[in-house]
């Protein structure tokens, strides 16, 4: 593993500790799933966006890692 100077992990470590403080451990939802029983289609009633984050890490590489997030509105996925 790449050495990194304990001031940066120090650094790393108050910001972890900063971002926890907003973590929601409960599912809040406020939208609707609508099924037609007719055919089985649903609808999401006041679903906006969707989203989604990875990370990948190159095994022969312990410097470089690729992150991505992504939004998209719904139902277009733009």
């Amino acid at each position: 593993m790449s050495s990194v100077d304990q001031q940066q992990q120090e650094e790393w470590i108050k910001e972890q500790l900063e971002l926890k403080t907003q973590h929601i451990e409960f599912d809040d939802f406020d939208f609707e799933i609508l099924i037609n029983p007719d055919d089985d289609s649903c609808s999401f009633q006041g679903l906006d966006f969707v989203g989604g984050v990875d990370i990948s890490f190159v095994p022969e590489n312990e410097d470089d890692a690729v992150a991505s997030l992504v939004v998209l509105n719904f139902p277009e996925l733009e």
